[in-house]
C-alpha cells in the first residue's frame, strides 16, 4: 500500500503563529504558488492521512502530483469531497 497524504491550501497572509499551529497539527509545507487572479501566493501543506474512501479516490487519481497546479486541483477536490473540512479519519494520500 502506498503512502497517502491529505492536503490543505492556505493564503500567504497567514501569520507565523497560524503556520506554527498547522505544524503542531502535523501539517508540513510542501509548496508555494503564485496565483495571478488573486495577485498573491498560496502555501500547500500536507500531512499523513489514514485511508478513507475519498482519500483512496484521490490517491488513485493523483498518483504523484508534480506541479503546483496538480496540488491545487487535488486539494480543491479533497476539500469538496470532505465537505469543506480536513479528513477526520487520520489515514495516510499519495
Amino acid at each position: 500500500m502506498s503512502e497517502k497524504w491529505e492536503y490543505k491550501i492556505v493564503p500567504k497572509s497567514y501569520t507565523a503563529e497560524q503556520l506554527n499551529d498547522l505544524g503542531q497539527d502535523g501539517w508540513e509545507m510542501c509548496g508555494i504558488e503564485y496565483v495571478e487572479i488573486h495577485d498573491s501566493e498560496i502555501f500547500y501543506f500536507k500531512r499523513r492521512c489514514d485511508s478513507c474512501p475519498h482519500c483512496e479516490f484521490l490517491a488513485e487519481t493523483f498518483d504523484n502530483p508534480s506541479s503546483g497546479r496538480e496540488y491545487y486541483l487535488m486539494t480543491e477536490i479533497f476539500v469538496y469531497l470532505h465537505g469543506g473540512r480536513v479528513c477526520d479519519c487520520k489515514k495516510v494520500i499519495v
